[in-house]
């Protein structure tokens, strides 16, 4: 009784450590598991993490965003067919491995030894037959993942091809624009040139102009100065020879004149007066006027004589004082 309670306790401690040794082992794949996925996500924030800060410093394109999502897709596609291909294998395996056993319990063990070849090619066929149909699958799923992939691929470029059309006719109408805009100021700038050139002709007709003026008005201000030079000493000069002539016209000349012109007028209205009321003296008073016609006609002459020679003594002073000596 003793040595049956020893041996069953021995088998439960051997299973207690079996037990603990499992549960130690799945702790320490589940603990290594745990750091994976923390690694993994660590990693995932990183990238998550730069993709934020480069989108911050410039947004991101549609296409950036597309290519991105592609890719994961694309990803993510891979992962799912190499799982499928691995079901598949795992299920190809789990079925050749049964039907192994199941042929193994149904046939006696001494004529396992004696079976004929005939017996064991349906098996080999049909492991053949179902390993070429794998290989069709896995081709087909590879296929069909390729498609996939190239129709997402060919939505997105005909969606940005779409963008570009619409970028390109809005940058062909933005180019005519500025095409009119440019026809526009080149218009404008040969305008600006020919009046630049009309501008700088005038300038120069101007300038002509303004040279020759300056040239005349210095020419004028030369013989300005040279006629105030020389009319400087012709007025002193007058205005001795207007007090020599003052001098020498000191009988008053002028006056004189104009007193016998008044007794000429006198002698004219008596002589009406006398052929009005005594019409027998007007021969007497006809003489009279006509001896004070020729006298006052004499008084004329000699008093034009006497200004002539007045006017050739100041030529002749005047020619002296300019005269070189």
């Amino acid at each position: 009784m003793d040595a049956m309670d020893q041996r069953m306790l021995k088998e439960e401690v051997v299973r207690l450590r079996s037990e603990y040794d499992s549960l130690k082992a799945a702790a320490d794949e589940e603990q290594a598991a745990d750091e994976i996925l923390l690694h993994d996500a660590q990693l995932e924030r990183l990238r998550l993490r730069t993709l934020l800060d480069r989108y911050v410093e410039r947004p991101p394109k549609v296409e950036e965003l597309a290519e991105r999502y592609e890719s994961e897709i694309d990803e993510l596609s891979e992962e799912l067919r190499q799982l499928q291909e691995e079901n598949a294998l795992l299920a190809y395996h789990e079925s050749s491995r049964a039907e192994q056993f199941d042929h193994e319990d149904a046939t006696p063990s001494t004529s396992r030894s004696h079976r004929s070849p005939s017996t064991r090619s349906p098996r080999v066929n049909t492991r053949r037959t179902a390993r070429q149909v794998h290989l069709q699958a896995k081709e087909t799923r590879q296929c069909e993942a390729k498609l996939t992939s190239l129709r997402r691929r060919t939505r997105v470029n005909e969606w940005y091809l779409s963008q570009l059309k619409g970028q390109l006719q809005e940058t062909a109408k933005v180019m005519q624009n500025r095409e009119h805009r440019l026809q526009e100021l080149r218009l404008r700038f040969d305008q600006a040139g020919e009046e630049r050139q009309r501008l700088a002709e005038e300038h120069v007709r101007t300038q002509q102009m303004l040279d020759t003026e300056r040239q005349e008005l210095v020419q004028l201000h030369q013989e300005a100065l040279s006629l105030r030079e020389a009319c400087y000493l012709p007025a002193q000069l007058k205005k001795k020879s207007s007090m020599l002539t003052k001098f020498l016209d000191q009988e008053g000349g002028r006056l004189k004149l104009e007193k016998h012109l008044r007794g000429r007028e006198v002698v004219a209205k008596l002589y009406r007066s006398v052929a009005q009321q005594a019409p027998e003296c007007q021969a007497i008073a006809g003489r009279v006027k006509t001896d004070m016609d020729a006298a006052f006609a004499n008084l004329q002459q000699l008093q034009a004589q006497h200004q002539r020679q007045l006017q050739q003594l100041h030529l002749n002073l005047a020619r002296n004082a300019f005269s070189p000596r």
